[in-house]
């Protein structure tokens, strides 16, 4: 039978003619341009799901039309509001700068910074750290966090998701470099540039700015950062970027114990999004011991938000967990853990 299957597989793809891959290739591209028209002139939904669309085709070419939806540009000269028309129109400027607000909406840049990520392209960098640095300077230190409905969502959103996205980017680039065993020039000046950038952020004042800045750092993968993070815990005072610190802390290092144990402490807040925070930290450890802590807190957890999301980040922590009995099994993946937070008796909980 799996002869018979594997038989017909190769009569299929011997069938097809250069014919039938120029219409294939003919019905992609215009799939393409259909998502950049989308971008250009379409409403809010209509270019959010481009930019998704975009992002699953995974091709280096969606990098320009994602960067120009970031920065709420347009590649079209027709005349609008705030449009800076080029001097010779018979010359071809396919960048032309918009300074409209249905081009800058918050939602947009946010999703947008996550496909430019994904993308992992050095030039995806230069765009990501020029519109955090224009969209930090317009957040005062009291400006609301609206979470989680995308619609609704501001610069203070916006300038959080990009600072993960410059993580995430970061681990891109040096996976690529490692894969290729060479040093690319462009692509280490963009890390260090996603890095300052997010050191910088850390010390913004709006409490949300500096905790996605630890997002970021832990999305970076690298554990030669620890430092930045531990000097930065020392000097913190709000306890929901205490919480994302220690997060980011725990998951580039899983044996620290005693971070582990702070970042528990914490879930005793009386506030609701420092316990959210705290509770997603644990789910996202991969420890097996951050369950126990996560078990001990609902049973005095009275909000429902909270509640429902230790719920899922216990689900998280289960999911995969297969501990052999004659191990100290600290983590989901079966490594042993003799110095690591589940080797240790795990901290009683004081109401």
């Amino acid at each position: 039978m799996i002869r018979f299957s594997i038989l017909i597989a190769v009569l299929l793809t011997v069938g097809l003619s250069a014919d039938d891959m120029e219409v294939y290739k003919e019905s992609s591209d215009r799939y393409f341009q259909e998502q950049v028209e989308r971008l250009n002139g379409g409403s809010l939904r209509e270019k959010m799901i481009a930019v998704e669309n975009l992002r699953r085709i995974k091709s280096k070419r969606a990098l320009r039309p994602l960067i120009f939806a970031l920065k709420g540009t347009s590649t079209y000269g027709e005349a609008k509001k705030g449009v800076v028309q080029p001097e010779n129109p018979e010359i071809d400027q396919p960048l032309v700068n918009v300074d409209l607000p249905q081009n800058n909406e918050p939602a947009l840049k946010f999703l947008a910074s996550q496909a430019i990520a994904d993308l992992g392209s050095e030039r995806g960098m230069s765009a990501l750290v020029e519109v955090y640095n224009v969209l930090e300077k317009k957040i005062p230190e009291n400006e609301k966090v609206n979470l989680p409905k995308i619609e609704e969502m501001n610069n203070v959103n916006a300038a959080g998701e990009i600072l993960r996205s410059i993580g995430k980017l970061i681990e891109r680039l040096e996976n690529t470099q490692e894969i290729e065993g060479v040093k690319y020039r462009p692509s280490a000046e963009a890390v260090k540039s996603g890095i300052e950038t997010l050191k910088s952020a850390l010390t913004h004042k709006h409490y949300y700015i500096r905790s996605t800045a630890a997002d970021g750092f832990r999305n970076t993968n690298r554990s030669e950062i620890l430092e930045i993070l531990i000097s930065s815990l020392a000097n913190e005072k709000d306890d929901y970027v205490k919480a994302a610190i220690l997060s980011a802390i725990v998951n580039l290092k899983p044996s620290d114990s005693e971070k582990l144990f702070d970042l528990a402490e914490l879930i005793k807040s009386d506030r609701p999004d420092v316990r959210i925070r705290v509770s997603i930290g644990l789910g996202s450890s991969d420890i097996v011991n951050a369950a126990l802590y996560l078990r001990h807190a609902m049973q005095f957890e009275d909000n429902f938000n909270v509640r429902n999301q230790m719920k899922k980040d216990l689900q998280t922590l289960n999911s995969f967990k297969t501990v052999d009995v004659s191990t100290t099994g600290a983590y989901k993946d079966l490594n042993n853990g003799n110095n690591s937070p589940s080797s240790v008796q795990a901290k009683p909980f004081k109401k």
